[in-house]
């Protein structure tokens, strides 16, 4: 991961049923055209990257946010 990358994975559940297990995990403000799912050797991988930009504009001010990460 690069340093600017986030350092924790979003918060998920793990609930077995029977022999399926469901996962749940919290994903705000990520399009799903974002996020990675792949199962391979036995293990689950779920990548994921949110970007988000807003700016305003007023005869007072300017704001430009950006914010973005990857998991």
């Amino acid at each position: 991961l690069r340093y600017a990358d986030w350092q924790i994975a979003p918060a998920m559940d793990l609930v077995e049923k029977g022999k399926e297990y469901e996962i749940t995990a919290e994903l705000p403000g990520i399009d799903e055209k974002n996020v990675e799912i792949k199962l391979a050797n036995r293990t689950l991988t779920i990548k994921g990257e949110k970007t988000e930009e807003k700016e305003e504009k007023d005869k007072d001010y300017y704001l430009s946010e950006r914010r973005y990460g990857s998991f």
